[in-house]
């Protein structure tokens, strides 16, 4: 540890420096020193909730830095409690999902631990056509049109097109469910072991709850934020929850977990 401006990584909010980021990280974890400054407009926070929600009205929560998205240590707290999320919300019994490596963006450490009202952790499983993930300690983002993992991590989510062709319409998609997301998870056109699921902040809030599809969908009733699906013992079509925002600002790409699939 330094004087800041003399060595590569600078802590966001003191004057002290450092020889590496991990050190960097690790100080600003310690001593709760990440910026609450939105990176869009560059304004100031009191708390990280307060500019989650900002992020959201104003549409500034995609800048994701896929550069701050580190592979964290299995001694981690957060790596084991994302393990732990993800090995209790795989329901799907046709197969066995098992952990690789995680990478997580350190700047929404307080967010992960600490979830403001409203927002919940889920998973969003993508198409990968190149091999981020594979080894590391940070992640190497490919430009092929075709990886849409690289694109969510570089660029954010983007809203698609409304073509009748999604189930509640043209929203973003996510789930509690880590086996659900894997059914959306492929490799295209290389051969690997590896699939990645992303893991994501995504702002529920009040939700309107859907019993049947609507293709066409474009938003969520007046009052709400969100949609869900509703699930088979909940009287609609679905064997397991999924949640759709209209609004590529209310779901934040915090990480990405590696992992193997294994048939039973």
């Amino acid at each position: 540890m330094s004087a800041k401006g003399h060595w590569p990584w600078d802590c966001e909010t003191c004057d002290n420096g450092f020889h590496t980021k991990d050190d960097a990280d690790d100080h600003m974890d310690e001593e709760d020193h990440w910026s609450t400054e939105c990176n869009t407009c560059d304004r100031q926070f009191d708390f990280q909730h307060s500019m989650a929600q900002h992020m959201i009205d104003n549409d500034h929560g995609q800048d994701t830095m896929a550069s701050d998205m580190v592979r964290l240590w299995r001694s981690s707290k957060i790596y084991q409690d994302i393990e732990t999320i993800f090995d209790n919300k795989w329901y799907h019994d046709d197969k066995e999902g098992s952990i690789q490596s995680i990478y997580f963006n350190r700047r929404y450490s307080y967010l992960f631990d600490q979830v403001p009202k409203g927002w919940r952790r889920y998973f969003h499983g993508t198409q990968r056509a190149c091999h981020v993930g594979r080894s590391g300690d940070y992640l190497n983002l490919c430009s092929k049109k075709a990886c849409s993992l690289c694109g969510i991590l570089r660029n954010g989510f983007k809203l698609p097109e409304r073509d009748g062709s999604n189930m509640f319409g043209g929203g973003i998609y996510s789930t509690s469910v880590s086996s659900k997301a894997n059914n959306y998870a492929w490799n295209h056109r290389i051969r690997s072991k590896l699939h990645g699921i992303i893991l994501c902040l995504v702002y529920i809030g009040k939700f309107e709850r859907l019993q049947q599809a609507d293709n066409w969908k474009e938003a969520p009733a007046e009052g709400c934020s969100s949609v869900m699906g509703a699930t088979l013992d909940q009287g609609g079509v679905l064997q397991y929850n999924e949640a759709v925002v209209y609004n590529r600002s209310a779901i934040l790409p915090i990480g990405l977990i590696m992992y193997t699939r294994t048939p039973l």
